[in-house]
């Protein structure tokens, strides 16, 4: 799939999780890590510790099944708010990300 088309979903999709958020710019990917609970929960984590600059030099905590993807995505929401989003997607879901978790 295109890379803007891509994009583009997930944007739709992280307004559809979160109604608030009525314009979503800037969308780019900070890091993709193989999904599993384990990565997930240490992802998430970081990320409310405020430790966002540690995840581009850490190394998955788990090894995870291919085909599946924890991406964590940086934007600017409507009001200029810098934020964050974990967002699923596998192989299985035809690359119809799916948003876990906004910061």
């Amino acid at each position: 799939m295109d890379k803007e088309l891509y994009l583009g979903k997930i944007s739709h999709t992280i307004m559809a999780y979160d109604r608030s958020i009525i314009g979503v710019k800037a969308l780019s990917f900070v890091k993709i890590f193989g999904f599993t609970k384990n990565n997930y929960d240490f992802i998430s984590a970081l990320i409310t510790e405020g430790k966002v600059n540690e995840l581009a030099d850490i190394q998955e905590p788990e090894v995870a099944p291919k085909g599946e993807d924890l991406m964590v995505m940086k934007f600017t929401d409507q009001n200029d708010n810098a934020r964050l989003a974990l967002v699923y997607d596998s192989d299985e879901l035809s690359r119809d990300p799916t948003v876990m978790k906004i910061f």
